[in-house]
């Protein structure tokens, strides 16, 4: 039922709220720095989004978005909203981009609504990468990449022990 509601707001909500703060509060002409960067190794494109720091979504991540422009990321004067739905949806954006495979991922700790957390696991060359905001590994099965939030910190929340999760 948790993941429904995340995916569903995932998929209706978070767009809106996007367009709503880009048409507001963010507006103006974005960039170009996607084209110069969409092509990269994977690598390089995880150095090259990594200089632009974390920023949760408005009000400590209550009003939840995710960016529809790959430019949007790379603005220097953003106050928010480069979270990580936003660090997993320029992965997934790079995967297409690179005709690879990829799923966005949403996951909970039960039904503990502070420990949501969205990542892309990529499919290259018959292995499967975890990527949020840096690749976390490569693994053999797509359920063996998500299971390492069950095994490891790989976020400030600490470990899933009770991890549910799905794609969207």
């Amino acid at each position: 039922m948790l993941l429904a509601l995340a995916v569903f707001y995932r998929k209706t909500i978070a767009k809106l709220l996007y367009w709503i703060i880009r048409k507001t509060i963010h507006r103006g002409p974005l960039g170009n720095t996607w084209d110069g960067v969409k092509n990269l190794s994977m690598q390089d494109f995880s150095a090259y989004i990594n200089k632009y720091p974390y920023k949760a979504d408005p009000l400590w991540g209550l009003l939840d978005y995710t960016i529809q422009e790959p430019n949007y990321f790379f603005r220097d004067d953003l106050r928010f909203g480069r979270d990580c739905s936003d660090f997993a949806q320029m992965w997934y954006w790079w995967a297409k981009e690179n005709g690879y495979w990829a799923w966005k991922v949403l996951l909970y700790d039960g039904w503990n609504l502070k420990s949501g957390h969205a990542t892309c696991v990529i499919f290259i060359d018959g292995k499967y990468y975890l990527a949020d905001y840096w690749i976390r590994g490569e693994y053999n099965t797509l359920n063996q990449a998500i299971e390492q939030f069950r095994k490891q910190e790989l976020v400030e929340y600490g470990k899933y022990k009770r991890l549910q999760w799905t794609t969207f």
